[in-house]
């Protein structure tokens, strides 16, 4: 293993790939920037650079089309792996862009790309017709990052792979973003809600794709078609609920998938409660591991996982959930008590087209003083 003394062309410790740090527009040591009502086309590389100390920058109704890379790439500095001197770029607002056909020279692109940085809000955006993640974590380095309102469709095209929104969590960074006070390295939590996703193009990593030791991640309120939930490589500390999972997929038909892994150690499990999952006939619901080498015991799992008060759409009637090779009928799943708190609920009818519309407009209709509450939250008042 290799270890790039900072900084270093990857934005993260055994991050996946290189960055540049360059952007048509380049922002580093600034406060209180914004670039607003732009229209950023034919660019080699990425349109906007955020690096470095940067903070409150504010990215308002632009246009990203026909780019080479990223639209917009946050990338911080750290010494090694303490970032508690906060040379990073915090508590930004991204707002109202539309970002369409890019990555079209770099194929590991987003529309926003980030790596150590933290306390940022990406609400209200819509991105489509890219060849990877819209949004990409290449680590959770602080956290408390909120991804509200945005509308993703048509990622993934050239990678059939993950989700529409990334993460990686491969390396533990210090902060003191959690509390305000201490330095550690759980990062508070960041928080993906009410986005409306659609993972076609075979985007088989869920509504988001918790990838490779992922931890400390909220997903509730989302609306999503042909995604559930997944975590994989010893994810951990992250939270599903009230989320729609319509004709959910997950590398085959799942709820949910923890996968490649053994379960989160107790202390630092993970939660799928309160969801609706329509599944194709005769697919499975849940997958709990593929390197355990039998079914887990009700109190090592419920240590580990939580997971009740789901509805569950599948024409058998029932479903079945697997571990190691081991498989069970999800009623004896149910019978055995693996269940934490209401029992989940299997409906062997698939509501029509009309119903599911219904519940995505009911789930992401809101009065506006929520979404304001969102973009103000670091204080930003312009839109």
């Amino acid at each position: 293993m290799f270890f790039f003394p900072s900084p270093s062309p990857f934005p993260s410790r055994s991050g996946d790939w290189a960055l540049e740090r360059l952007g048509a527009v380049l922002i580093e040591g600034a406060t209180n920037i914004e670039i607003s009502d732009c229209f950023f086309t034919r660019i080699d590389g990425n349109a906007i650079y955020l690096g470095g100390y940067s903070r409150g920058v504010q990215i308002l109704r632009n246009e990203f089309s026909l780019l080479g890379n990223n639209a917009i790439a946050s990338w911080g500095k750290s010494v090694d792996y303490d970032g508690t001197g906060g040379q990073q770029p915090r508590r930004g607002l991204i707002y109202g862009n539309v970002a369409h056909d890019i990555g079209l020279e770099q194929k590991q692109s987003s529309f926003y790309f980030t790596a150590q940085s933290c306390e940022n809000t990406i609400v209200g955006n819509i991105v489509y017709n890219i060849p990877r993640a819209a949004i990409n974590f290449e680590d959770n380095f602080g956290g408390a990052t909120l991804v509200q309102d945005n509308l993703l469709f048509n990622t993934c095209r050239e990678s059939s792979d993950h989700s529409s929104i990334n993460s990686w969590s491969r390396m533990p960074y210090v902060t003191m973003v959690r509390d305000g006070i201490t330095p550690s390295a759980i990062p508070a939590y960041t928080n993906f809600t009410r986005n409306f996703i659609v993972n076609n193009y075979a985007a088989d990593g869920g509504c988001v794709d918790w990838d490779d030791g992922s931890n400390n991640f909220i997903m509730n309120d989302n609306a999503c078609m042909f995604g559930g939930t997944k975590s994989d490589f010893d994810g951990h500390s992250t939270q599903s609920f009230n989320n729609l999972h319509l004709y959910s997929s997950i590398y085959g038909d799942r709820c949910l998938a923890i996968m490649a892994q053994i379960l989160p150690l107790p202390g630092f499990g993970s939660s799928y409660v309160n969801n609706t999952c329509v599944l194709v006939p005769n697919a499975q619901c849940i997958d709990l591991g593929q390197s355990s080498n039998n079914f887990p015991s009700v109190d090592e799992f419920k240590q580990r996982v939580i997971f009740g008060n789901n509805t569950i759409y599948n024409t058998l009637g029932d479903a079945c959930a697997a571990s190691g090779g081991v498989w069970k009928t999800f009623k004896d799943f149910q019978d055995g008590g693996w269940e934490s708190g209401a029992p989940s609920t299997v409906i062997s009818t698939l509501p029509s087209a009309e119903t599911m519309i219904g519940w995505v407009k009911e789930k992401l209709e809101a009065p506006i003083s929520r979404m304001e509450k969102a973009v103000s939250r670091f204080g930003h008042q312009s839109l």
